[in-house]
């Protein structure tokens, strides 16, 4: 029989080279109901809570939208933690982008066992320059307001980080999962302002100005997709043979004919392959609000004729390799009707006929940063 009631036990957390130790006592707690949560945002009940980063997450949006009032309820909390009376005097806009927007959206990228659904490892979020420092220091009390499973904190490295950042980007700790034996894992959480800046810039300062429920908390369909389908790299030749052997031969993308020929060009990863197919199942095209908007895409892209082409050679690349989309347990009935909302998108999209012999995209980018 299982100990019902584990004796609370401390753990190293984090540990920073200089001595600096985060120490947090285990079994983790929790002093709100995430499933209230959700439901007090106005989340669809599919949303799945299983994942500690979503359970943060919704608990994060949350207290942004209260965080004008949250001083009322902890004022020696807030002080404490940031030194300050009050967090800020009215609701902060915090918007999911990467796998939780998609879990938002997405009943397929739900469902217990279905072929689009994913382990959760971290969350992504972004906010206005203007409230970004506010937002960090709204994440940093979680913990302490709300428990130790919502536990956000900074090293010296990373107010390093943030300081050289400027504003432009924060960079938090917080706890990614649990371990079997109960031990919490450490993670790092970035909070982006206004634009997703990896491969390609999505600018999504639009949709950080309209009321977050707009768009279920999120940055929207249309740039839930274009960030996904940014992701573009360039490997040696060599690197072909590698992919082949691990069955992953369909991330190459199909611009060799004009392309270096000493290099290979891959696309997404399977995990935002799963993503984006579970977009176009969950979201037919259209113009309704839960639609997948071509015509806005194109509008977006419109000057940006760079981006387009990475966006269509990876929505090219999903159509073109139906079978190993089949490969993740999908329904012949949900692939084909994938692959005909693509199709559809692709024709609305205009095309960019560039023949370009070396990147196209920006190569001055982390790998930590494009795998949002």
């Amino acid at each position: 029989m299982g100990i019902l009631n584990p004796k609370p036990r401390k753990v190293i957390l984090c540990e920073e080279l200089g001595g600096t130790i985060i120490e947090i006592e285990v079994p983790l707690k929790s002093y709100v109901d995430p499933a209230e949560v959700r439901k007090e945002l106005g989340l669809p009940d599919y949303v799945n809570l299983d994942y500690l980063p979503m359970k943060r997450a919704i608990v994060a949006l949350w207290a942004a939208k209260n965080a004008g009032e949250l001083h009322l309820q902890f004022p020696s909390v807030i002080k404490g933690c940031i030194g300050k009376s009050k967090i800020c005097g009215a609701s902060l806009t915090v918007l999911l982008f990467g796998g939780g927007a998609f879990k938002l959206h997405c009943p397929s990228a739900n469902a217990e066992g279905g072929p689009f659904n994913r382990i959760m490892n971290d969350v992504d979020i972004i906010c206005t320059r203007k409230q970004g420092a506010t937002v960090k220091n709204l994440l940093l009390c979680l913990g302490e307001m709300y428990g130790s499973m919502y536990l956000h904190f900074m090293l010296l490295s990373d107010r390093v980080f943030s300081a050289m950042r400027r504003g432009e980007r924060w960079r938090v700790r917080t706890i990614d999962s649990i371990e079997n034996n109960g031990n919490p894992v450490a993670g790092c959480m970035d909070i982006l302002t206004e634009e997703v800046n990896m491969r390609h810039k999505v600018d999504v300062r639009k949709e950080l100005s309209q009321p977050p429920e707009e768009n279920l908390y999120t940055i929207g369909l249309e740039n839930m997709l274009l960030t996904k389908c940014q992701f573009i790299e360039e490997h040696p030749k060599q690197a072909t043979i590698t992919l082949k052997e691990e069955g992953l031969e369909h991330r190459i993308l199909p611009c060799n004919s004009h392309y270096n020929p000493e290099k290979v060009v891959i696309g997404m990863e399977d995990k935002d392959i799963k993503d984006v197919c579970a977009l176009f199942l969950d979201h037919p095209i259209g113009e309704g609000p839960e639609d997948i908007n071509g015509e806005k895409i194109g509008e977006l892209l419109q000057k940006d004729k760079k981006f387009r082409k990475t966006l269509k050679l990876n929505l090219e690349m999903i159509v073109n390799n139906k079978d190993y989309v089949r490969k993740f347990g999908a329904s012949n009935k949900d692939c084909n009707t994938i692959i005909s909302r693509i199709e559809e998108l692709l024709t609305i999209i205009p095309e960019s006929p560039e023949k370009w012999s070396k990147p196209w995209w920006n190569t001055d980018v982390s790998s930590v940063e494009l795998h949002h």
